[in-house]
């Protein structure tokens, strides 16, 4: 997946469980752009359906 290096990152507080849980993985910021990716895929998805 392609990033922009000149726009501004996107961040987020988390609770503290969650927060723990990402930051323990290896490479988390892929594995958020994947999660995030796959949410918006599953609502776009979603929002057709509706149309």
């Amino acid at each position: 997946m392609s990033v922009k290096c000149d726009t501004k990152p996107i961040s987020v507080m988390l609770p503290e469980d969650l927060d723990a849980y990402v930051r323990n993985k290896p490479n988390r910021s892929e594995w958020l752009r994947q999660v995030i990716a796959e949410a918006v895929a599953k609502e776009q998805a979603s929002a057709s359906q509706e149309d």
